[in-house]
């Protein structure tokens, strides 16, 4: 037996360099995929058999400390009205957490990766001449376009601004509020939890929308897809640069929630409600929380 465990060993010795490129290897064929993640989703009929899915996995008493699987669910049931009030927002809040983390996973991943890269190279501007200079492999230069064509910046310092996470707790006050607990008309037809609009033509059109207005309603498939618009927005629209600014210097979402104040015609009596709900809610006891099941390309960093 000691003499297996010493071939063993010098095999793993041996081919140390062969398994740290497969790894690497597994790690950009699992980055390719980064803006095109597929998951599975539940759909449940009825606000009772979400909650007693809730408590099935264990996800109906929350603290700072506990984890949660990815439990995705596709969109917000009929009947959370007929729910107690404490129950309602329990269901709104702990459905979306898992959603919530997902999309911060997808975001870590992508801001890993630009890190991992950028230590490679001295450059700051990633323009046309910089790719025909750079030693960077063919695989490296496609995954760091792909991160400047979407956040729509070639500059390092701009693209760490805004390749980042927000607060949970700040996600789940603005929910409520933008969605009536999830259950507003646009959340529950269109899963648009956050009021988002869109003037593409293809959203749907409110019905006391003011004279001389253009927008739509912005639809979505799911929760997540909601929720990735909506962080994606507050990452790159100019309009919360502020929002950006802030988080840079304190991680904190009622620190942060002043820089949202051009996200409603409301100004800073929308940030007052969006500090109220976090304080009210007790949210911020959700910004340790964590997946139990991590993406293996964010754990191989």
């Amino acid at each position: 037996m000691k003499r297996f465990s010493i071939v063993i060993e010098n095999l793993i010795i041996t081919n140390k360099e062969v398994i740290m490129r497969f790894l690497v290897f597994i790690l950009f064929i699992i980055s390719l995929s980064l803006l095109g993640n597929s998951y599975s989703f539940k759909t449940f009929l009825t606000a009772d058999s979400l909650k007693d899915a809730l408590k099935e996995k264990r996800m109906w008493n929350l603290s700072s400390d506990d984890g949660v699987p990815r439990f995705l669910v596709k969109s917000f049931p009929d009947g959370l009205n007929k729910q107690t009030v404490s129950e309602k927002k329990k269901i709104f809040f702990h459905t979306l957490i898992p959603i919530i983390l997902t999309v911060f996973e997808e975001i870590k991943t992508e801001r890993n990766l630009l890190v991992e890269i950028s230590n490679k190279t001295k450059d700051k501007i990633f323009n046309d001449s910089f790719f025909k200079k750079t030693k960077l492999s063919a695989h490296e230069k496609e995954i760091l376009k792909g991160l400047i064509k979407k956040y729509k910046t070639d500059n390092l310092d701009t693209l760490l601004e805004r390749i980042d996470i927000v607060p949970i707790s700040l996600v789940l006050a603005q929910a409520g509020i933008e969605s009536a607990w999830g259950t507003s008309r646009f959340c529950r037809e269109v899963n648009n939890i956050f009021g988002i609009w869109t003037f593409k033509g293809d959203g749907i059109t409110p019905k006391h929308r003011k004279k001389g207005l253009k927008h739509q309603i912005a639809t979505y498939d799911s929760l997540l897809d909601s929720i990735r618009d909506y962080v994606y927005k507050l990452n790159t629209v100019k309009a919360y640069k502020k929002f950006r600014i802030l988080r840079t210097k304190r991680f904190d979402s009622i620190y942060m929630a002043s820089g949202l104040k051009h996200y409603s015609e409301r100004k800073e009596a929308y940030v007052k409600d969006v500090v109220k709900m976090i304080t009210k809610n007790r949210l911020q006891k959700y910004d340790l929380i964590t997946l139990l099941e991590e993406r293996v390309a964010y754990l191989l960093w």
